[in-house]
């Protein structure tokens, strides 16, 4: 076997370029806990609401989801099981960004929920709101760990809380329409 150029070089500094390998995936790791902390701070602060979220965090970084775990409102059973998710990646576990030194946040819904996803992207368009599905990227490195961690802290509430408005637009909606 013959060596390229690339892995050649990669070889003369193995131990350097290992290490550094190491310490970026250290920073997106902490970045990834430190968010979903954060996350779970602020939702927890409110107490009990019509509408709860599970979270999923990535074992060993760069992957981040809080989803629609229950709602507690009327009038939703037509669109079925709720399947809303927020969602952050970064370079570890995605290779769709436009930079390696950004993350991405974006809302998703499965395929299978096609009518949830056009129900919520109708009532999202009615208040104003952004599009809930919107692919963001953030750049990691725009300040220190803690700067980025509420950057993107925030950016994640303001999408769940616009998601719960939606949804108690839709019960109201659907509720109006039954009686």
């Amino acid at each position: 076997m013959k060596l390229d150029e690339s892995a050649r070089l990669y070889l003369a500094d193995y131990y350097l370029l290992e290490q550094a390998r190491s310490g970026a995936h250290r920073y997106l790791d902490e970045i990834a806990n430190k968010l979903a902390a954060a996350v779970r701070q602020e939702l927890k602060t409110r107490g009990d609401l019509s509408v709860t979220f599970g979270e999923y965090l990535q074992k060993d970084g760069g992957y981040v989801s809080f989803y629609v775990k229950k709602i507690d409102l009327p009038g939703l059973d037509q669109y079925g099981e709720w399947k809303y998710s927020v969602v952050y990646s970064d370079a570890m576990r995605t290779e769709r960004l436009s930079d390696p030194t950004k993350c991405r946040i974006y809302g998703f819904t499965a395929k299978s929920n096609a009518a949830q996803a056009k129900a919520v992207g109708r009532v999202a368009q009615e208040l104003g709101l952004p599009d809930p599905y919107l692919n963001e990227e953030y750049d990691l490195l725009g300040g220190t760990l803690d700067e980025v961690v509420d950057m993107l802290s925030r950016a994640f509430i303001e999408r769940l809380d616009n998601h719960v408005q939606v949804i108690e637009v839709l019960s109201r909606q659907s509720v109006g329409q039954a009686g």
